[in-house]
Formats: structure tokens, sequence, C-alpha cells
């Protein structure tokens, strides 16, 4: 014989479930509904355009109406589902090579395995280490030793924002600086050992340098310098 207690804790057993940590309960009227929330690896690309249209359509409002590993994002013309990229820039092409229309071994981010990125190295498109945002210090010194030891090989070696450079004795992760040089300072306060307001460019907004401004270290717009011309200095006709 079977009491209503004993029957009541069968049914629990049976229709217990485990909750899932990806799924989210809605509920809608008198059912329920199960609805993805979670966001997916990896980070939209950057918006190169906007479009003219006000308030243009979305294709999608999240990452769970994206199919596959593809992520909702915004193209500058509305929210569309996209291929995402991985954190990092690509390094810069140095050189061209002359092979027409050279293959490529990858097409997006997501072809290459680990940190890699897939991007454009002069001849077709590789997978390649990723750099971090800014420029390598100019080495002030070298030391004498030969062939010195490298303490990293790439800036995904290095914590933080630091980059990979070249530091005068083998490569070390550095503070990486902003284009372009500081302005000619063109007074000294009168003050001993006055204040930084900065101790790199990294804590100035923009593209604005820590720079030597004559009463500490402070945020200032950088000095561009010239290009030189191809051509050469132009010189007087007789």
């Amino acid at each position: 014989m079977h009491t209503a207690g004993i029957d009541s804790d069968a049914n629990m057993k049976r229709f217990h479930c485990s909750p899932a940590p990806a799924l989210a309960l809605v509920i809608l009227g008198t059912g329920l509904v199960w609805e993805a929330s979670s966001v997916k690896a990896g980070l939209c690309p950057t918006v190169k355009g906007m479009c003219d249209m006000m308030n243009p359509p979305n294709e999608c409002d999240k990452d769970g109406h994206c199919t596959g590993d593809l992520k909702c994002c915004d193209v500058g013309c509305g929210r569309r589902c996209s291929d995402p990229v991985k954190a990092g820039m690509c390094p810069t092409v140095k050189g061209m090579c002359d092979m027409m229309n050279p293959p490529n071994k990858c097409d997006k981010d997501g072809h290459c395995t680990g940190d890699l990125k897939c991007c454009d190295v002069g001849c077709g498109r590789r997978c390649s280490d990723p750099v971090k945002a800014g420029l390598c210090p100019t080495v002030k010194y070298r030391c004498a030793m030969m062939n010195p030891p490298n303490h990293c090989d790439k800036d995904g070696h290095c914590t933080g924002d630091l980059k990979c450079c070249d530091v005068g004795c083998g490569r070390g992760c550095a503070d990486p600086v902003k284009a372009g040089l500081c302005p000619t300072v063109k007074y000294r306060c009168a003050m001993m050992n006055p204040p930084n307001h900065c101790d790199k460019d990294g804590h100035c907004t923009g593209d604005q340098k820590c720079c030597d401004v004559g009463c500490g270290r402070g945020c200032a717009d950088p000095v561009i310098e010239p290009k030189p011309d191809p051509e050469g200095p132009a010189v007087p006709v007789p």
C-alpha cells in the first residue's frame, strides 16, 4: 500500500531536474519558456562607418539570437550577427610581396588557434601573434653583453598593457609610448621637486603624452615629426 506522502515523494524525484547555468527561466502568462542568455566568446569588430538611416533596424538583440559562434554586434547601421574577433591588434605590414592575388591561410580570427589573429602580412592573410596598442620606447643605451637574454618574445608574454620591446639589453616588457614627440620645454618653475601629474603616456587621455612641462610632468599634446621630403630640399635656381 502506498501512502499519499510516499506518492508525493516519488513524483518529486521523477520530475526533479538540475538547473541549467546558461539558461534563464522566463514566465510568460501561464507557460514556462527557457531562453538563452549567455554571452559568446570573443569581441565585436570595430565599427568603421555609420549609415545615414535614422533608427536602422536590428537583426538581433543578443548573442543568443545568432547561430554558431556569431555574436550580435553594432555594425554601424543597426545590429547584425557578426564573426567575433580576438583581443589585440594585427602587426603593422612592413612589406609587400610580388605575387598577384596571394592565397590566404585564414579568413577570420576564428580560423586561428589560441590567441592568434588572422592578419594581412603583406602577402596574403596568415595567423599572427597580436600586438598591443602603443609603440615601444626609444632605446637610449646598449649593454656590453654579447647576446643578452630575452625576458619576452611577444606582447602576449607581458602583463596588462606592457609590450615586449628591445630595452637595450635584450627584450623585456616595457610601458608603451604614444606617437609623436614631447614639446620643447620653454620655461622652468622655481619649485623644488614639483609634483608630477602623470608618470607614463598611458596615464594621459587620447593621444596626449606624459611630458616634462617645465614644472613636473604633465599631459601635453604631442609634436608630430615632419616627414622628410622624398625629393630632398628645394634648391634655388640661379
